[in-house]
């Protein structure tokens, strides 16, 4: 009895193409801010520019409502 061989299929480039992620739930944007005293530099008094910005995401399940939160 031979050994049958099974070839499996690469990815082509249209099969590819339907592998997108899709968004499962609508994106709730939260906004961190500071106080205004605070974006004053304390040498010079001139307002402080933002240096960077860091973002995460939690799953937020209420009761017959399922949303993302995007804190910024």
């Amino acid at each position: 009895m031979p050994i049958r061989q099974v070839k499996m299929k690469r990815p082509t480039i249209r099969m590819m193409k339907h592998r997108t992620r899709k968004i499962l739930h609508p994106r709730q944007n939260v906004v961190v801010d500071m106080p205004e005293l605070d974006k004053v530099c304390a040498c010079c008094q001139s307002m402080l520019c933002r240096m960077g910005q860091s973002t995460s995401e939690k799953l937020v399940y209420i009761p017959a409502k399922l949303y993302v939160e995007v804190t910024e």
